[in-house]
């Protein structure tokens, strides 16, 4: 009897014990907190702001705070989705204020807190990249090597990275101070330099460069063809700029009169918007032209030049357009092609004068002859201004002239002429910038009106030679006076030219988005843009 009381002394015992050990004084056994993240490190570019996000799977109730890394502080310029919550499966979304515009990179911490247990994702953003260029023209001679010094803060690539006439020894590379080689291929045997622009890109910067390989001879033949510039983005548009009246002692290479002419004019073309902007869509050719007598037939006299260019009275200009056209068919000899498509190019000829005129010659396939002396008038009557207007204006964007002649200014434009515009306009994106219509709601350039960027684009009166019954989209412009301003629907008939070229889809808005007003432009459109003191330029005049 003794024995068997022990024996259940003793089960009671262990019963205890074990009700004990199972029992942390609530009833329930002790959870473990438990958090599971798929991601634990996010980083972006300082011109990087999209949202991301990251799963997590806790098993009870839990918090997250955002902390700046360097101060602990709570972050101002990172946020999520959602702060806290209960066990369960999450997507956390995480929020960036803005992009980081200053050049120290920032780094922030989402913790997250379940219980006693603490995980973290870390969020680091770059700051502005600095490049640092020793020099932004490398000029090399024959085969030698050019040098490329820069140093940079971020991960870097160089851009074009494939050039036809040379190689770069590296095209990316990690951060820091770094020297490049670039190396031509062979010497250069054509008459003038080749140059071509590249670029150094890293996050949220780019550096431009120019490499120019110097030519090996001393002076230019008559029938030479130069490539000046290879377009770097695009299919590349042919812009063609050749001379007349020029002799054997202009032919001198770089300082030469003939070179040194062609190009300050490709200077003054893309010196401003939109073809400042885009002058890396366009293939720039010189094609030389050698005369035998100096000048412009009818200024002083008759002259026997290349192109039999002659002023006829007034600002008109003609010339052998003929024999133009042969020339310009050296550049596609020049490019290894068959055939000469002319209704993609553009021509610029460039007079040995001194007088202000001007002409644009036009066929209906759209190729253009361009005829620009070299005015020393003041501006915006100079040489500058000539090319502006008869070269960008009429030669590549097919603008109409906005200006009214003296004789018509209290006439209203007769209907045959409306008509004669109307069929121009129909035949393609052509004299975008003149209608015959007050209603903002229905003329050309409707697509402007009401946006706050183009409040200064509406109907004026008075273009295209009359001061009534034709209308203009802004107060002044190039296509009046010769102004360095573009107005708004000009300035998009020659981007949406430069991309129907490039098929390139492109829409009106897109060109808003990224459309450049050039504000002491602007200002002198609105002060001066309709001043005339001197004769207008002569209209174009159409080649059948």
């Amino acid at each position: 009897m003794r024995k068997n009381s022990s024996y259940a002394l003793c089960y009671l015992l262990l019963a205890s014990i074990i009700l004990f050990c199972s029992c942390p004084g609530n009833g329930e056994v002790a959870l473990v907190p438990d958090i599971e993240l798929s991601d634990t490190n996010f980083f972006y570019k300082s011109a990087e702001a999209d949202t991301r996000s990251f799963s997590m799977e806790v098993n009870t109730d839990w918090e997250i705070l955002v902390r700046n890394k360097d101060d602990n502080s709570i972050s101002d310029w990172l946020s999520v989705s959602q702060e806290s919550g209960y066990a369960g499966k999450f997507n956390i979304q995480i929020f960036l204020s803005g992009l980081n515009e200053n050049q120290n990179a920032r780094a922030a911490i989402i913790e997250i807190k379940a219980g006693n247990l603490t995980k973290t994702v870390t969020v680091k953003q770059n700051g502005i990249a600095t490049i640092s260029l020793e020099t932004k023209e490398i000029v090399i001679k024959g085969t030698e090597t050019g040098e490329i010094k820069f140093s940079v803060d971020y991960k870097w690539t160089i851009s074009p990275e494939s050039i036809s006439w040379g190689d770069f020894s590296k095209t990316s590379g990690e951060a820091g101070d770094h020297t490049i080689t670039f190396t031509p291929k062979a010497t250069n045997n054509s008459a003038a330099d080749i140059s071509v622009e590249a670029y150094i890109n890293t996050d949220g910067a780019s550096e431009s460069f120019t490499i120019i390989h110097k030519a090996d001879l001393e002076s230019y033949n008559d029938k030479d063809v130069v490539q000046l510039q290879a377009a770097t983005k695009g299919v590349g548009i042919d812009l063609i700029f050749m001379g007349d009246g020029f002799t054997r002692k202009d032919m001198e290479k770089e300082e030469g009169k003939y070179e040194k002419s062609m190009r300050q004019a490709i200077d003054y073309f893309f010196s401003i918007e939109p073809y400042l902007s885009y002058r890396s869509y366009f293939n720039i050719y010189m094609v030389v032209a050698e005369s035998a007598e100096e000048g412009v037939k009818n200024e002083l006299g008759d002259v026997n030049n290349k192109f039999s260019s002659a002023y006829e009275g007034g600002t008109l200009i003609n010339c052998n357009y003929h024999l133009c056209r042969e020339y310009v068919e050296l550049v596609t000899q020049f490019k290894g092609e068959a055939v000469t498509e002319f209704g993609d190019l553009t021509t610029v000829l460039i007079l040995n004068s001194t007088k202000y005129a001007g002409t644009c010659l036009r066929w209906a396939d759209g190729f253009t002859l361009s005829l620009c002396p070299m005015s020393t008038s003041a501006s915006p009557y100079d040489f500058r201004g000539v090319v502006n207007h008869e070269a960008g204006g009429h030669g590549f964007a097919l603008l109409a002239d906005e200006y009214v002649d003296a004789i018509n200014t209290n006439m209203t434009i007769p209907q045959f002429e409306i008509d004669q515009v109307r069929a121009t306009q129909a035949g393609g994106d052509t004299y975008f910038n003149v209608d015959f219509t007050s209603d903002l709601s229905q003329i050309l350039w409707k697509g402007f009106i009401g946006n706050s960027k183009y409040s200064m684009v509406g109907a004026y009166e008075g273009a295209y030679y009359y001061g009534h019954g034709v209308w203009r989209p802004e107060a002044g412009s190039c296509m009046i006076n010769n102004i360095p301003y573009y107005n708004a629907p000009s300035r998009w008939a020659a981007v949406n030219r430069i991309m129907m070229i490039n098929n390139i889809p492109f829409s009106l808005a897109d060109f808003v988005n990224v459309d450049i007003i050039d504000v002491n432009g602007l200002n002198v459109a609105r002060t001066k843009g309709a001043v005339m003191d001197m004769p207008p330029l002569a209209p174009p005049v159409f080649i059948e």
